[in-house]
C-alpha cells in the first residue's frame, strides 16, 4: 500500500488508493477547476468522489500545495468538535495552530467561531503558501451552528486557501454569491465514473493483470455504469471465487450491492472470518486492543492481519485498520443487525467496557445506547456530568447529552438537572427558567426525590438553590437573584467548596449589576475562597475577575491590575493560553489601562478578545466591552466607528437586553453626539432608550443600579448642552450621593465633572473650583484620568480654575501636574480633530512635575532611579552613594514635589501609579 504524500495533512479518516490507475483526463478537470475558490463533487455513494479528489492532490503537492483533509463524519455536527477536527487537520504540517485556539475551545461556553476560524486564518496567511481544504462527506452535516460556521468559513477565507467539498446530497450551503462570481467549479453526477478504457485497465491493475475479453469489458461496463464501487466489489467477489458473475450486481443501490456482497462475497469466505468480520462492524475504529476484548482471544492480531491481506480491510498504523471501502461497513453493520439480540448486546457491552477501561466514556456510552442499555448510558452521564460542570467543560457535557436518545433522558431525572445548568451558561436563559420550574415542582410534589436523582436531600436542596440564584441572574433578574442567594447563605452557611463559590459569583454578578460594588467585591472575595478550596480554576478566575470590576468601580485600579494579573497567570498556568476565562480577565484589565490613558496598551488588551465575548460572553461583560471600544474608537477621534460599535450591539440581540443595559448604550451615545454638536439626535436617542430629558426628578434616588445611573448620566449632559443648568445639577445631586454611600469613585469623578460644567457655565466658578479639587485628588491618587478626559472641551475652564486654586492654596505638584496634563491632552484631542486627521489615539503623556524648586543633577539621578522603581540600596549603589545620602537627596525631592512619599513622588514624576508587587 503506498504511502501517504507528503504535504497531505494526515487527520483521521485519510483515504488511500490501492493500486490506483491514472485517469489523466480527470485531472485535467481538476486543473480546471483549481482557477476557481470553491470545487463541488456531489454524486451517490461509492462514486468514487474521494479516491479521485485524493489522486488530483497528489499532483497539487507535488507542486508545493498543502492539502489539508477533513474526513467528516456525524460527530462533526457539533460545532466544537468540528472546530476541534479542523485545527487538527491544520496541525498536521507548516500551517502551525497556536495552542490557545484550542484552550478557547475548550473554555468556552459557546464556541466562537469566528474568533477560532479568524486565528486559523492568521496562521494560514502565516504559512505563505496555498492550500486546499478538502472537506469530504459534507452530507453528514445537519447542524446549522456548523453550516453557518461553514459559510463564514468560505466566506472569509484568505485567497490563499482553496475549498473542495464532496457530498452525496446537495450542499446545504448558501454559496450563490461565489456563482456569482463564477467562483465555484461543480462536477456534474456521473462525472467521475470510470469509462470503458478505464475499467478495462483497472480491473486487469487489481486482478493480478487477468487478461478480460472485450466482451466481459462490456458487459461490465452495461452492470456496473462506471460506479468505481461496484467494479471495487467486484474485484473483491472475484479474489473470492476467481471468476466473475456480474448477473447478480444488477443496480447500482446500496441494496442491490447488499445482496451482492452477501452472495458472492460473505457467503464464500470462512464462517470464522465472515462471523469476525461483521462482529468487528460494531466498532467505531478497528484497534487490536478492542478486538482482542471483543472476542476475548489472543488471535486478534493474526484474524487482522490476514483480513488485511485478503483486502477487507486497509492498515491505517500497525494497531489500527479500517474497512476498505464505507459502504463495505455499512454492508457488515446491516449484516450485525441480523445476529441474535442477546449475542448483540454481549458485544456491545464488551466493546463498552472496553473504552470504559480507556477512558473514552463518549464510545462507551454509545456502544451502550446501541445496546439498549440506557440505564447504564446514563450512569456514565450521572457519574461524569458534574466533574464537568465544575471544570466548565460545559460544550463537552452538552455534546454528550445531545447525543442521548429521550429513553436515557427518561431514566435519569438527573441529567435534566445538567441541562439546567448547560443552559444556564448558554443564551438559553429562558428555556432555563422554564426547564428549572417545571423540575422543582416535581421536587416538591414528591414526584421527584433525592434518591432518584442520586443525590443526598443537603445536596439536592444546594444544587437546586445554586441554579436558582443562576437562572434568575442570568435572566437579568438581578434583585430576585440577590435575594436568592442572600437566604441560600443562610441556609448553606455550612457547605463550602463549588456550590458555595458558585453562589457568592452569582451574587458578586447581581450587585454589580445594582450597583453595589463594595457588596460585589465582598461577595467575589468569599467565593474566590470557596472555589479555591474546590480548586475550581474557572471559579477562581471568575471571582477575581468580579473582584477586578468592582474595584475598578471603586477607583482602585491598581490593586485591580496586580489581583487580574495573577489571576491571569493563573489561569494560564492550568488551562493554558487563550481560554475564554482569560480573554474576560483581558476586558477588565483593558478597563485600568483605559482608565490611565494608556489608549494603545488598552486596545492591545481588548481587540483579541472582542470576537471571544461577542461570541460566547454573558451580557454584562459584552456590555463592558463593546463600551470601551466605542470609548477607545471616540478618543481615538472616530466618532462614526464609535457609535457603528454601539448599534451594532443593539441589533445584536436586542429581545435580552434588559432596559438597564440599553441605559448604559444611551449613555455613550449621548455623550458621543454632544461632543460632534449634535444635539438633536442626542435627545433622539435619549428618547429611544425611555429616558425623557424634560421630566424632572424631585425625589431623592437610592440604591441605583448601573443602567439608572446611566440614565441620569446621559439625561444630565443633555440638560447641560442644551444650557438648563440647574436641572442638570439637580439630576446629579442625588447621583453623587449614591456614587459617594456605596464607594462609587469612578462614577463620582464623571458625576462631580459635569456637576462642575453646569455650575461654571451658571457662572458658579468658586463652588466650581471646591468640587475639582475634591476630585482631583481621587484622580492624582490613583492615576486615573480618562473620565476627566472624556468629559472633553466642557471640562477644560473649570479645571484652570482648579489648578489656579491649587497654585495658591495645596502647593500640591502632583494635583497641579494632574491638571495640566488632562488640559493639554483634551487640547491637543480638539486640535487634531479640527485639523481633520486620521484617527490616531492621542494618549496622555506624563506631565513635567511643576516644582516649587528646581532639582540640582544629582537629585535629578536619585529621582529618576526613583521613578524607575529602585529602592535606596539600589539607588545607593547605583550612584556610589551611602544609604543616608540617599535619604538626605529623597528628602530634599519629596519637598521640591510637594509630597510626603516615595508613591506620591512616583507619581509626580511618571505620571502613572507605579506597579509595585510588595505594596499589596
Amino acid at each position: 500500500m503506498p504511502d501517504r504524500s507528503q504535504g497531505i495533512s494526515e487527520a483521521p479518516p485519510l483515504p488511500r488508493t490501492r493500486k490506483a490507475i491514472l485517469r489523466p483526463d480527470l485531472i485535467e478537470q481538476f486543473e480546471r477547476a483549481s482557477e476557481h475558490r470553491l470545487i463541488t463533487l456531489c454524486d451517490i455513494a461509492g462514486s468514487g468522489k474521494t479516491t479521485a479528489v485524493l489522486e488530483w492532490a497528489k499532483t497539487r503537492v507535488a507542486r508545493g500545495d498543502h492539502v489539508a483533509w477533513l474526513g467528516l463524519s456525524a460527530r462533526d455536527n457539533d460545532l466544537n468538535s468540528f472546530l476541534q477536527h479542523l485545527c487538527e487537520v491544520f496541525d498536521r504540517f507548516d500551517v502551525s495552530v497556536p495552542d490557545d485556539i484550542r484552550n478557547l475551545l475548550k473554555s468556552a461556553p459557546i464556541s466562537p467561531f469566528r474568533t477560532v476560524i479568524g486565528k486559523l486564518f492568521e496562521a494560514i496567511a502565516g504559512a505563505q503558501q496555498r492550500v486546499i481544504l478538502v472537506l469530504d462527506d459534507l452530507h453528514l452535516i445537519r447542524n446549522t451552528q456548523v453550516i453557518s460556521a461553514l459559510e463564514w468559513l468560505v466566506e472569509n477565507a484568505p485567497m490563499s486557501v482553496q475549498f473542495v467539498f464532496a457530498t452525496r446530497e446537495k450542499i446545504p450551503l448558501k454559496i450563490s454569491r461565489f456563482r456569482a462570481l463564477d467562483q465555484v467549479f461543480e462536477f456534474a453526477r456521473g462525472a467521475l465514473r470510470f469509462n470503458t478504457a478505464e475499467i478495462k485497465m483497472f480491473l486487469e491493475h487489481q486482478l493480478n493483470e487477468t487478461d478480460l475479453s472485450e466482451d466481459q469489458v462490456e458487459q461490465i461496463t452495461k452492470l456496473t455504469n462506471g460506479w468505481p464501487v461496484a467494479l471495487q466489489f467486484i474485484v473483491l467477489s472475484y479474489r473470492q471465487s476467481y471468476k466473475l458473475d456480474l448477473h447478480k450486481l444488477t443496480k447500482n443501490t446500496p441494496s442491490g450491492l447488499f445482496s451482492f456482497l452477501k452472495e458472492d462475497v460473505l457467503e464464500k469466505m470462512s464462517q470464522e472470518n465472515a462471523d469476525f468480520l461483521v462482529r468487528i462492524a460494531c466498532l467505531p475504529k478497528i484497534t487490536q486492543n478492542a478486538v482482542a476484548s471483543l472476542f476475548e482471544t489472543a488471535d486478534a492480531d493474526a484474524m487482522l492481519a490476514k483480513l488485511a491481506d485478503q483486502g477487507f480491510l486497509e492498515v491505517e498504523n500497525p494497531f489500527e485498520y479500517r474497512f476498505f471501502h464505507p459502504l463495505f461497513h455499512d454492508f457488515l453493520e446491516n449484516e450485525l443487525g441480523a445476529v441474535e439480540t442477546k449475542e448483540r448486546q454481549k458485544l456491545r457491552h464488551r466493546a463498552s467496557a472496553y473504552y470504559m477501561s480507556v477512558e473514552d466514556y463518549e464510545n462507551a456510552m454509545d456502544q451502550l445506547i446501541k445496546a439498549q442499555n440506557f440505564g447504564e448510558a446514563a450512569k456514565i452521564l450521572e457519574t461524569e456530568g458534574m466533574s464537568l460542570i465544575r471544570a466548565s467543560r460545559i460544550q463537552e457535557l452538552k455534546a454528550w447529552l445531545e447525543k442521548v436518545p429521550k429513553e436515557v433522558l427518561d431514566v435519569s431525572p438527573r441529567l435534566e438537572m445538567f441541562w439546567i445548568w448547560i443552559l444556564f451558561h448558554l443564551p438559553h436563559t429562558r428555556v432555563a427558567l422554564r426547564r428549572l420550574v417545571a423540575f422543582m415542582r416535581k421536587v416538591r410534589s414528591g414526584a421527584l426525590t433525592a434518591k432518584q436523582l442520586g443525590l443526598s436531600a443537603d445536596d439536592l436542596d444546594t444544587e437546586l438553590r445554586v441554579l436558582s440564584a443562576g437562572v434568575l441572574s442570568a435572566n437579568g433578574k438581578s434583585t430576585l437573584a440577590r435575594q436568592s442567594v442572600l437566604s441560600s447563605m443562610r441556609a448553606l452557611s455550612h457547605r463550602r467548596g463549588f456550590n458555595k463559590g458558585t453562589l457568592c459569583n452569582i451574587l458578586a454578578y447581581s450587585e454589580l449589576i445594582l450597583g453595589d460594588v463594595t457588596a460585589a467585591r465582598e461577595a467575589s472575595r468569599l467565593g474566590f475562597e470557596s472555589h479555591n478550596r474546590g480548586a475550581s480554576v474557572f471559579g477562581i478566575a471568575y471571582s477575581e475577575l468580579l473582584t477586578g470590576i468592582a474595584e475598578i468601580e471603586m477607583c482602585q485600579p491598581y490593586k485591580a491590575a496586580n489581583s487580574l494579573r495573577r489571576s491571569k497567570d493563573h489561569v494560564v498556568r492550568e488551562i493554558g493560553p487563550g481560554s475564554y476565562a482569560e480573554g474576560l480577565l483581558s476586558i477588565a484589565v483593558a478597563e485600568t489601562k483605559y482608565g490611565w490613558n494608556q489608549l494603545e496598551e488598552a486596545e492591545k488588551s481588548l481587540a483579541p478578545v472582542m470576537s471571544i465575548v461577542r461570541e460566547s460572553g454573558s451580557l454584562l461583560f459584552l456590555l463592558r466591552a463593546v463600551l470601551l471600544q466605542a470609548k477607545l474608537h471616540a478618543a481615538s477621534q472616530n466618532p462614526r466607528l464609535a457609535l457603528r460599535v454601539l448599534e451594532e450591539l443593539e441589533l445584536e440581540d436586542v429581545p435580552s437586553f434588559p432596559l438597564s443595559m440599553r441605559h448604559c448604550i444611551a449613555d455613550e451615545r449621548v455623550r458621543i453626539l454632544l461632543a460632534q454638536g449634535d444635539l438633536v439626535s442626542a435627545r433622539i436617542a435619549l428618547k429611544s432608550a425611555g429616558i425623557d430629558p424634560d421630566k424632572p426628578h424631585h425625589d431623592a434616588v437610592e440604591n441605583l443600579t448601573i443602567g439608572a445611573t446611566s440614565a441620569l448620566l446621559a439625561k444630565s449632559r443633555l440638560l447641560i448642552a442644551e444650557g438648563r443648568f440647574d436641572a442638570a445639577v439637580s439630576t446629579l445631586e442625588p447621583l453623587r450621593d449614591d456614587a459617594i454611600s456605596r464607594e462609587r469613585r469612578m462614577t463620582l469623578i464623571t458625576v462631580d465633572g459635569l456637576i462642575a460644567i453646569a455650575l461654571y457655565k451658571s457662572g458658579a466658578r468658586l463652588k466650581t473650583a471646591d468640587i475639582l479639587m475634591e476630585t482631583m485628588r481621587t484622580v492624582a491618587s490613583e492615576a486615573v484620568t480618562r473620565p476627566l478626559i472624556d468629559l472633553g472641551a466642557d471640562i477644560i475652564a473649570p479645571l484652570e480654575d482648579a489648578r489656579d486654586k491649587f497654585r495658591l492654596t495645596d502647593r500640591r505638584t502632583d494635583l497641579l501636574a494632574y491638571c495640566s496634563s488632562i488640559i493639554r491632552t483634551i487640547k491637543a484631542g480638539l486640535m487634531h480633530d479640527n485639523s481633520g486627521g486620521n484617527g490616531t489615539s492621542t494618549v496622555l503623556m506624563p506631565a513635567e512635575p511643576e516644582l516649587l524648586e528646581p532639582l540640582t543633577e544629582r537629585e535629578e539621578q536619585v529621582a529618576q532611579l526613583l521613578a524607575d522603581g529602585k529602592t535606596n540600596p539600589q539607588i545607593s549603589k547605583e550612584l556610589s552613594l551611602s544609604v543616608d545620602t540617599v535619604k538626605w537627596h529623597l528628602k530634599n525631592i519629596f519637598q521640591k514635589l510637594g509630597v510626603s512619599n516615595r508613591t506620591q513622588a512616583v507619581i509626580a514624576l511618571t505620571g502613572q501609579r507605579s506597579f509595585i508587587e510588595d505594596e499589596f
